[in-house]
This record gives C-alpha cells, structure tokens and sequence, in this order.
C-alpha cells in the first residue's frame, strides 16, 4: 500500500472521529479497516477489554450528508415511545437521569433504531437555557472499534469552546497519534460560531477542514433563514428555528437536557433540526437510560441518548453518554456504521475538564 493511500485511508478514519458528516456508511466500511490493518502491523497492538485510561467524549454528529429520510421521525405532537431495550451486551438495566440504580455501558453494537415510532418535539421550547464556562477544553482518545471491547486507539481529539460578549467560537481538531502519525501527519477541523445566551447554541457560521482540501464554509442567516455553502457548487436551503451545525449539536444537547430534565428520562424521545450538506436533518434522538462508564479520571454516571434515523437502516447510528456532574458534557461518543458492516469509531474523554 502506498504511502498515499494510506494517508487517505487514514484520514476517513479521523474525519468520522471528529464526527464531520462528510464520511458515509461506504467510506468506513472500505477506508478504516486499512488503517486498523496498518495499526497491527506496525505492532501498535489493541487496547484491553477493559482500559482504564477514559473518560467518555464529545462532539461527533450525525452524518448530516446523507439524504434527510427520517419523515418518520419529525416532531408529531406529544407521542413518545416506550423506554429502549439495552444494547447486546451491555450490563443489568439501568435507570433514567433522575437516579437511582445504575448499569455499566460495555456495548460492541448498537441498539436497533425505532421502527414507525414519532417522536415529541424538541425539549427546551420557551425555557432559558443554562450557560457554559467562559474557556472550556475537552481532550479525547478515538478509538477505532468499542473501546470497552478491544478497540484501537488511533487518533487524539481536542474540542475548545470561547464566549465573550454573547459570541462564541467552538473548535476542534482531531490528529493521528502513535505509530500511525508516521502514516498520517494531516488534521480534520471544525470550527462553530455564533450566538450563545438564553437559547444557547445559535450558529451563523460553520466550517470543516479536512488535511489538505479546500475548507467547507457555512452561513447562517437569521433574517432569510437560509444556510449557504460558499464556494462551488454553491448550496442555499432554509433553515427552521433551534437549527444546529455538526460541531455545535452536542453541547447543545447538553443545555437542553440540563434545561429539561424531564426529557431525558429513559423512553423520551424527540427530534432536534441538523444543517446538512444539502438539506436541513431531523435525526431522531431517544433516550436510554443512565450507565456507569468507567475512566481514567474515574466512573461517571451518564444519560444515553440513541441517535437515529428510522427510515434508513443503513445509516450510521450514534450514541453519546451525557454526563451529570460534567454539567451534561458527553463523555462518550460512539458511531456504529450498520451499512459498513458494523463499523464502529469510538471517542473517550481522557482528562475531566477544568472549571468544570
């Protein structure tokens, strides 16, 4: 294998980490699996079974370039849905956010997405939303395979968030570490700016960079309600009320559910709008229940929130762990890819933040 190809293989591997939506259920299943192959080679070897060195992380979205077919999943009134089954292999059941008794999270797969079910609109509708620390930086360990279950560790994840002023700048990048730098010395970026105060995240520019091609820009007209694409081809569609970009979504799932507690209990679910590629996306977000993941900076009890599309089974499904006591930062994000033949890249946070 080529010394380029190898850099291109690579880089779908962190571009899916870093949760850009620009990486498919094709591209994981034809690229990563090189880099895993490239990782044994070169005798980087696995993590254990059941590594201590994590702390759950955050910030992959959904693949918002895919073609927006989850009708059924747009908001229908006050229905819900009866709580989730635990993933295969994932220990005694577990409890929703409100407390109580609470279960380990060691899953390889992913729970199947809701067949027919709709989903209640988006938590936090007329609520002022909490607010985040002024500085905030979040490091993560990306794994390729469940980390719980022998995964890989191939990349390393940074995500800062600054406000000033009622502006803020949220960013992050994700670069190859260890053995397969040597492979791959480029970066996948993305930057979110924009408003954040009582509705809390409120995008009006998003851009994503990946190694060495031309950066994707983003804008976000509050008076139009349109979000354009700069560059060639130029893509303009509008945009509801509450619209996340892929960067800005997790965190601002994480006010919401400080927010709305009550949205967040075990069987609730609903749909947040997500800026795509070329289209505005309503993945469908259901909540779990509440599980012990287990880190280096120690055991934190954390919300699981499923994130579907349930008409297109062969979307990449992802699951984040939202955690309390981190003021719901997730710390754990997982991308389980069925159409790429159960592929799975998994971010841990590795240090608890500060200011926290």
């Amino acid at each position: 294998m080529s010394h380029s190809e190898r850099r291109r293989q690579f880089s779908a591997a962190l571009l899916a980490a870093a949760g850009t939506s620009v990486v498919g259920r094709s591209t994981l299943a034809r690229e990563v699996p090189a880099s895993r192959a490239v990782a044994r080679a070169a005798g980087s070897g696995s993590a254990g079974a059941t590594p201590v060195a994590v702390v759950a992380a955050a910030s992959a979205q959904p693949a918002a370039s895919r073609a927006a077919g989850a009708s059924g999943a747009r908001a229908a009134g006050d229905a819900s849905v009866a709580a989730s089954k635990p993933s295969a292999g994932t220990g005694a059941a577990g409890t929703d956010a409100s407390g109580g008794g609470t279960s380990d999270a060691g899953t390889s797969g992913a729970a199947a997405a809701p067949t027919g079910a709709t989903a209640a609109a988006s938590p936090g509708q007329g609520r002022t939303l909490p607010s985040l620390p002024a500085s905030l930086s979040l490091d993560f360990d990306v794994y390729y395979g469940d980390y719980t279950d022998r995964g890989i560790q191939v990349a390393g994840a940074v995500y800062r968030l600054k406000q000033q002023g009622g502006r803020y700048r949220l960013s992050t990048e994700a670069r190859a570490n260890g053995v397969l730098a040597v492979f791959y010395s480029g970066t996948i970026e993305q930057v979110s700016e924009g408003l954040l105060g009582g509705q809390g995240f409120v995008p009006d520019r998003y851009s994503e960079k990946r190694g060495r091609r031309p950066e994707r820009q983003y804008t976000f007209d509050p008076k139009t309600r349109r979000v354009r694409q700069l560059g060639d081809p130029a893509i303009d569609y509008s945009f509801p009320e509450g619209t996340q970009d892929r960067l800005s979504i997790f965190f601002q799932l994480g006010l919401l559910a400080r927010a709305d507690a009550s949205r967040f209990r075990a069987g609730e679910t609903f749909v947040l709008p997500l800026a795509g590629s070329r289209r505005i996306d309503e993945p469908f977000f259901q909540v779990s229940r509440q599980e012990k993941i287990r880190t280096n900076a120690g055991v934190f009890d954390a919300v699981h929130v499923a994130v579907s599309r349930p008409g297109d089974s062969d979307a990449p499904r992802f699951d984040i762990w939202l955690s309390p006591s981190l003021k719901m930062l997730p710390v754990r994000i997982r991308v389980f890819d069925h159409g790429g033949g159960g592929k799975i890249i998994d971010q841990v946070l590795r240090n608890r933040p500060q200011g926290v």
